[in-house]
């Protein structure tokens, strides 16, 4: 690596450590944060928040034009050049502005014209602010150089300012302005020190002649993906506030919030090793990337498994944890969301390890739009009778669709790198586990805090010792890497 630049690339086993630690952050975090605000916000307020925020979520997403992953490839396979990696980072950046100046103009106009978007004149001005300044975040910058100390220091220090300000602050009902104008704060405070942080590691300015044309089509064909993903995430929230009301997108949203921090935690190895993989395969190196291929699979497996077993069967106490009584109906459609863990889990690897390092992001793209148009048409089919359990559906049906598509273009590199004996393994150790906490939890009389907790050991340990007991591979390997770190300190 060159010695101008200012930064250093870790080992995958630090950056997978430091992103789960970073993932943990924003797991825990807003947990708390959430279960704080629900009891003091209502439900109404909630899903008014929830709408507005997925709007931004959507806006941003469209300003970045596909940046966000290609940005990771494009920086990783550059990175030991320090003069080509300014040029991209200064092309892409002066790409994304001019994406978000159209995509903002776009949103005023909305705000202006249709009363949905403009019933709260505050709301969407606080997250009009968020939109014009995302493209500082540099996110795809700092994954492309693998800078997850960085990353994860930073969002410790924002979400401990902004969850301190939540309890100082947000009191009563009358104060969902306020916890909106703290997210917005962080949210825009983050951009700008992500901005100066960068402009610390590297320079990049914008050239008199850039080449945008070298980046638009693979850039765009990430959007689409990017696109029809979005609906997964964003359009459904958005859709249910048209067709039923605050209400049911509080219920929906609540149980969508609990899905997407277990799959952030799932997901924290694929988004390390996207980078790592392009680098690879840049260089030629196919034996360590597809060692690295198989072994993410199978933990991605193993750690899917259990958790999605393990929250269908304590989705009541979870969601009473989250928000108390008033979001009881948030269990059903949080059952339904659960088994997405593993389906998309798994559609992780196939995308991030697979296709897009392989550039064939035209595979990815093709899944996920017809994955989206299928979960469009069950939305418009379920929602106005089941809600948010019809949106529930609707997410589920699509995941699996487009998982099953992502692995028919996969195959090639998929039928010799999935550890079957693993994946067996894992369903056996989970399925004891179930039974134990489900007849256990026929007796037990606890409040849903301790419940949950005793239910969590209790599986958890289960699953562990069953795993090392049939030898399961990789769980052998971390126990035994754990033991020789232990003797080495004690020397």
């Amino acid at each position: 690596m060159s010695n101008n630049n200012k930064f250093r690339i870790r080992s995958i086993k630090e950056n997978i450590l430091l992103n789960i630690l970073y993932t943990f952050t924003n797991i825990l975090f807003p947990l708390i944060t959430y279960m704080y605000v629900l009891r003091v916000l209502s439900v109404e307020a909630m899903g008014c928040i929830a709408f507005y925020t997925s709007t931004t979520s959507y806006a941003t997403m469209l300003a970045a034009l596909g940046i966000t992953t290609y940005g990771i490839r494009a920086v990783a396979k550059v990175r030991d050049d320090k003069e080509k990696l300014e040029q991209v980072i200064s092309e892409l950046l002066a790409l994304n502005y001019i994406a978000t100046v159209v995509v903002i103009l776009c949103y005023i106009l909305l705000v202006l014209t249709v009363h949905k978007f403009g019933r709260d004149i505050v709301l969407a001005l606080f997250n009009g602010l968020i939109i014009i300044t995302t493209p500082l975040g540099l996110g795809w910058l700092f994954s492309g150089l693998e800078q997850y100390e960085y990353i994860t220091k930073r969002t410790l220090l924002v979400k401990t300012i902004s969850l301190f300000l939540i309890l100082l602050f947000v009191k009563t009902e009358v104060d969902y302005y306020i916890y909106a104008v703290i997210l917005m704060i962080s949210s825009v405070g983050t951009f700008f020190l992500n901005y100066f942080y960068a402009r610390k590691i590297t320079h990049f300015h914008f050239h008199e002649t850039p080449n945008f044309s070298r980046h638009l089509k693979p850039m765009l064909v990430l959007f689409g993906s990017a696109l029809a993903v979005s609906v997964y995430f964003n359009l459904d929230t958005i859709m249910l506030g048209f067709i039923k009301d605050d209400w049911e997108v509080g219920i929906y949203t609540t149980a969508v919030r609990v899905k997407t921090v277990l799959l952030e935690l799932i997901n924290a190895i694929s988004v390390v090793l996207l980078p790592r993989l392009s680098f690879y395969l840049s260089k030629g190196a196919n034996e360590s990337y597809r060692a690295v291929v198989k072994k993410s699979m199978a933990i991605i497996f193993v750690i899917s498994i259990p958790m999605t077993l393990f929250f269908i069967i304590e989705s009541m106490p979870c969601v009473l944890i989250l928000g108390g009584n008033e979001y009881a109906a948030s269990s059903n459609t949080m059952k339904i969301l659960m088994p997405i863990l593993v389906v998309s889990g798994f559609s992780n690897v196939l995308g991030n390890q697979i296709l897009i390092p392989s550039g064939r992001e035209n595979c990815f793209l093709k899944a996920v739009i017809f994955g989206a148009v299928i979960d469009l048409i069950f939305n418009f089919l379920l929602m106005p009778k089941y809600g948010s359990v019809g949106a529930a559906i609707a997410t589920l049906i699509a995941e699996v669709t487009q998982m099953s598509i992502q692995t028919y273009y996969s195959f090639g590199a998929l039928k010799n790198n999935i550890n079957w004996s693993s994946i067996i393994k894992a369903c056996i150790a989970t399925m004891a586990g179930s039974v134990v906490i489900m007849i256990f939890g026929m007796y037990a009389g606890f409040g849903n805090i301790i419940q949950i907790t005793l239910m969590a050991i209790v599986f958890f340990v289960i699953y562990g010792v069953l795993l090392l007991v049939l030898k399961e591979q990789y769980s052998k390997e971390l126990v035994n890497d754990f033991i020789v770190r232990f003797k080495q300190k004690k020397q």
